[in-house]
């Protein structure tokens, strides 16, 4: 079958087609809004273009996204270092407040905030079974009310 449409054009609409994808539409959405015949049309446009467009390598990722924060946070000290030397005190905390988010999300993104294991080499025992310590709760209970019923109030009603 001879193409429908130039080659950059189906391109395009196979981008358009994973973007919409990557919204939440259907692929009867997809199909419809882009003049797919089928829903199957629109799934395989999508299929290739994600065969053509492989996703980068998480450390190249990685690398790219921590030199961008870098750059964010070189500009966020001249920012925070003008308000300590303005004696602007709430634009310093901001700066600040913005530096250790960056810094915060830079330690993420290499996994040096992965939370770390601990054990702990005390033993715990349980010598009572949910039985004996339902009938212990119950006779306190009891006790407790049987005392509360003991205790008389003496006094007289006027009117």
């Amino acid at each position: 079958m001879a193409p429908v449409m130039p080659h950059q054009d189906s391109r395009a609409r196979a981008a358009e087609a994973f973007r919409l994808r990557g919204k939440r539409r259907t692929w009867k959405q997809i199909a419809d809004a882009l003049g797919y015949k089928t829903t199957t049309g629109a799934r395989q446009a999508v299929e290739r273009y994600l065969a053509a467009n492989p996703p980068a390598k998480a450390d190249d990722m990685r690398r790219i996204y921590d030199e961008s924060l870098r750059l964010v946070a070189e500009k966020m000290w001249d920012l925070y270092e003008d308000a300590v030397t303005r004696g602007d005190v709430q634009d310093a905390a901001v700066a600040a407040r913005e530096l250790r988010a960056l810094q915060t999300e830079s330690v993420k993104l290499w996994g040096l905030y992965a939370p770390t294991q601990h054990t702990v080499a005390a033993q715990v025992t349980v010598d009572q079974t949910p039985t004996a310590i339902l009938a212990r709760a119950e006779a306190d209970l009891l006790a407790a009310f049987e005392a509360r019923q003991q205790t008389a109030i003496e006094g007289e009603v006027v009117q």
